[in-house]
């Protein structure tokens, strides 16, 4: 009896001293979330990272010495033989906190391009943990794991193009024209199939960003190359709605309009003696009359030439943008 009545009282005193040690190591909440689950090569990996501050102080970050606090990522390799993490590219640049304060009690959301302080590149998979270290704590928070995978993805449609002259810088050392390749692909983000416009050449990526959504092989990609090496291409956002995009050779959005079917799927044309590039098919969508169709299709979230195709719809609403992070 005297051994049973020991026994329990070890296990409370041992409870004790557990949830003491968990309240020690429970005055900051960190979380990860990312968007998705897999990614190309040099596709930007966005992560949003909540920390709560429950030391009953506030936690500010500055570069005073009581102040100074980094978050940092632990990125680890899942596959092949190099188990180590992933360095930061460049050991003294962290993603930034600095001028930031959370109060006691409250909660604050970053959000971070992880490609910008980690090489992310190699196929294969991953697990991220976010790191935080203040001065005024005593130990380090880590947050539960999140996993992503990059993929290689698959090149539905490429061509290669000559820099136009009027880019200015051309030519290469060997007075060649220099070539730039324009690739669509299609993968798996590990919730819907999409397609993204990647624009490189053998030294350097130029552009990787997500164009539209694969709805299969009979709204597949049109694409076309115009006189000044610029991509035309033609995706659908519905059976109805189609997006018409025009890229140029370093793969900024150049023009933008959305397309509504009348009776055949809107085309592109191309002029064989001048090289000009036309959407034929359809009409440009008109927010007054086309709003209720359009308004919860994604979009390529950015303006051609500083302005959008389509006036800003009614307040309250917005188009959905395909680079943007879920909540």
């Amino acid at each position: 009896m005297m051994n049973l009545k020991k026994t329990m009282l070890f296990l409370l005193i041992a409870a004790s001293f557990f949830c003491i040690i968990t309240e020690l190591h429970a005055q900051i909440g960190i979380q990860i979330k990312i968007s998705q689950t897999s990614y190309l090569p040099f596709e930007p990996v966005f992560v949003r990272v909540s920390i709560t501050n429950r030391a009953a102080h506030p936690l500010a970050f500055g570069s005073n010495e009581r102040l100074k606090g980094t978050l940092r990522f632990e990125i680890d390799p899942l596959d092949g033989p190099v188990k180590r993490s992933l360095p930061l590219k460049d050991a003294s640049v962290y993603p930034p906190l600095t001028g930031s304060i959370i109060p006691p009690g409250a909660t604050k959301e970053y959000t971070f391009n992880l490609c910008d302080y980690y090489d992310l590149q190699l196929p294969g998979r991953y697990v991220i943990k976010a790191v935080l270290k203040h001065s005024l704590l005593q130990h380090e928070y880590l947050s539960q794991p999140a996993y992503i995978s990059i993929v290689k993805g698959q090149t539905v449609w490429k061509t290669e193009v000559g820099l136009p002259s009027i880019t200015g810088n051309n030519v290469d050392e060997k007075n060649k024209i220099k070539l730039r390749r324009y690739s669509i692909l299609t993968y798996n983000t590990g919730s819907s199939l999409v397609y993204n416009l990647l624009v490189d050449d053998d030294k350097m990526v130029y552009a990787n960003r997500r164009v539209a959504f694969n709805l299969g092989p009979e709204l597949a990609p049109q694409c076309q190359i115009d006189f000044l090496s610029r991509l035309h291409v033609i995706l659908a956002a519905s059976s109805k709605v189609f997006a018409y995009y025009v890229f140029t050779p370093d793969g900024r959005l150049d023009e933008r309009k959305i397309l509504v079917r009348i009776d055949a799927i809107p085309r592109l044309s191309i002029d064989p003696k001048s090289g000009f590039v036309t959407a034929v098919g359809g009409r440009e969508a008109r927010p007054d009359q086309d709003y209720e169709e359009i308004r919860d299709l994604p979009f390529l979230g950015l303006k051609a030439n500083g302005a959008a195709s389509l006036p800003a719809p009614p307040k309250g609403d917005s188009i959905k943008s395909l680079n943007a992070i879920p909540d």
